[in-house]
């Protein structure tokens, strides 16, 4: 049962090579084996990647995108330790879609790569989305570090595309000896863009906003006069967005005379009544 797949034989050499259990000359074998990283299966002849080093603790955050199949490939380790939660938020701040080392909030979940949408700076913000989960393609611990590959297809994800040219992210990680979910004891002072070399230049990228059926678009509409109660734009031509019923007419103009954004809401029966 001991060496039921080839994970667990791979699992169980390693555990008796740090437990010295193999003569010094079968542990080398062993090294040479198995103690290599693992590698992501990309059949591209040049590798179109973009990767991120941390020097203390060491970590490594790489993605790559692979023409081959389609996909995005999310390739993190932790060289000191495979206990402690790690992962990046996909945003210039610590808000937005992130891709999390854990067992989850409650411990409740098997140690993975997990997808997170952080919505606010407390753990009430920090919720398990399944649709940004990735699919596992390696999960290695070797020593006290560990090493995870786990891939997502393009047409899956509006982080990722085949052109991307640049993604932004911050890391973050929690305390030793826990996997579970909990506030960080380090994060990346600011922003780090990872470049992919061989996209066209562009700047990083921000995930499209899906707009729900029937929700008002902007369209450029001739201006008219501006009188008392109208916004006062000076475009020419006014791009505005506008929504409307017996009740209440919601409108908003972008306002390029002043780079402003205006909004217009009117109530018709108004009866000192909350609105918005």
């Amino acid at each position: 049962n001991f060496l039921q797949s080839a994970r667990n034989q791979k699992e169980a050499i390693l555990m008796m090579y740090h437990h010295k259990t193999l003569p010094m000359v079968l542990r080398l074998l062993v090294c040479l084996c198995v103690c290599n990283a693992a590698t992501v299966p990309c059949a591209d002849t040049a590798v179109n990647e973009a990767s991120h080093t941390v020097a203390s603790p060491s970590m490594t955050f790489r993605f790559v995108l692979c023409a081959a199949d389609s996909s995005v490939y999310a390739d993190f380790s932790y060289a000191s330790s495979d206990t402690t939660w790690f992962g990046v938020v996909f945003s210039d701040t610590m808000l937005g879609k992130a891709l999390v080392y854990t067992e989850g909030k409650n411990a409740n979940r098997d140690a993975m790569l997990w997808g997170y949408t952080n919505t606010a700076k407390t753990g009430n913000g920090v919720t398990y989305t399944v649709a940004d989960d990735w699919e596992q393609v390696e999960h290695d611990r070797s020593g006290d570090g560990i090493q995870l590959i786990y891939r997502k297809a393009l047409s899956n994800t509006d982080l990722f595309s085949a052109s991307t040219a640049a993604i932004t992210i911050r890391y973050a990680y929690g305390a030793e000896d826990t996997i579970e979910l909990a506030g960080h004891v380090g994060r990346s002072a600011t922003a780090i863009t990872l470049s992919f070399p061989l996209s066209s230049t562009g700047s990083p990228t921000t995930p499209t906003p899906t707009l729900p059926p029937g929700a008002p678009t902007f369209a450029p509409v001739t201006a008219a006069p501006t009188v008392a109660g109208q916004v006062p734009c000076a475009d020419t031509v006014v791009n505005e967005a506008m929504q409307s019923d017996t009740r209440i007419t919601i409108r908003f103009v972008l306002c390029l005379d002043d780079q402003s954004v205006y909004a217009d809401i009117t109530y018709h029966s108004w009866s000192n009544n909350w609105f918005g």
